[in-house]
């Protein structure tokens, strides 16, 4: 008897909604110009980081290789949304399948409090990101609960979430680190794009 109730159904796509409040032609333009436009830097500003990084040696040190990880996981994790997000406002492909889904989690442990110190000091708008991650992520739990919040607002808020840390982290990292930012001068330099230092 056990056996006529259990069932070999198994899920093979999704649908996505998107956001129901702006499903007009000009609505759906206006997002798909505003997620290019920050797809675009997000990759511009990570390649760029990596290319600097794996261009000049006397950067091949801990803190700068785990810089370069950040980047590629930056790429790979905005790779996840956006253009799939991309592709349901200009065709309506609101189809994804259960293998397009997956999750990357990275974990640093730093053990001494020199250590700690001077990745805080190093890394505190990186933190601040994360923070800024994780409140986003509480808004999107807790809206469910505060009257008024739309589908569009919750949805809005889940994509920014997983586009602002992506946005954010090659400005970081090109404006709080001198050797990155000289580095990047000389490259330009090599290929005659600045004439002078940078």
């Amino acid at each position: 008897m056990s056996g006529l109730n259990q069932s070999n159904f198994r899920v093979q796509e999704f649908v996505l909604f998107g956001f129901p409040g702006l499903q007009d032609k000009e609505s759906k333009n206006i997002l798909l110009a505003v997620f290019l436009a920050v797809y675009s830097l997000i990759l511009l500003g990570n390649v760029l980081i990596i290319v600097i990084l794996l261009l000049d040696e006397g950067l091949y040190i801990p803190m700068y290789l785990l810089i370069l990880n950040l980047a590629i996981l930056d790429i790979a994790i905005s790779s996840i949304t956006v253009p799939k997000l991309l592709t349901a406002l200009m065709f309506n492909d609101n189809i994804i399948s259960f293998a397009g889904c997956f999750i990357i989690m990275s974990v640093v442990k730093i053990t001494t409090s020199e250590g700690r110190s001077k990745a805080f000091s190093t890394c505190g708008t990186h933190l601040l990101v994360i923070c800024v991650f994780f409140l986003l992520a509480v808004f999107i739990i807790l809206s469910y609960r505060i009257p008024g919040v739309s589908a569009d607002a919750r949805i809005m808020v889940s994509v920014l979430q997983s586009v602002i840390p992506s946005l954010a982290n090659p400005i970081i990292y090109c404006l709080r680190s001198k050797e990155i930012r000289e580095s990047f001068g000389k490259t330009l330099k090599k290929i005659q794009i600045l004439p002078g230092g940078f």
